[in-house]
């Protein structure tokens, strides 16, 4: 029985290699409508990815600027309410300074 069940499974793997191979010679074959084969794409798609590409490069570079500008004014609020702050405390001492007994 051992025999017949490695039979079988060795029939079966051996069908499905030989379905998939044909599968996989006629896809490295295929032409397109204009004789091109469908792995590669037309220059009207290499114009279009490379226009994509473009506009996303374009995107990128504004939102680097975007992000800098950004920083720049989140330093100045910091630095404006850490000078703040302290105008605060040494205010705050000077009251303890003049009220103190």
């Amino acid at each position: 029985m051992n025999y017949r069940n490695k039979l079988v499974v060795s029939s079966l793997a051996l069908s499905a290699f030989l379905i998939g191979s044909p599968c996989a010679v006629m896809a490295q074959g295929r032409v397109d409508a204009n004789g091109m084969p469908t792995d590669h794409s037309t220059p009207a798609e290499h114009a279009a990815t490379a226009d994509l590409n473009n506009q996303i490069a374009g995107a990128d570079a504004q939102a680097d600027v975007k992000s800098t500008l950004n920083n720049d004014q989140y330093q100045a609020q910091q630095q404006q309410y850490s000078d703040q702050l302290q105008q605060n405390q040494a205010a705050q001492q000077q009251h303890q300074d003049q009220t103190a007994p």
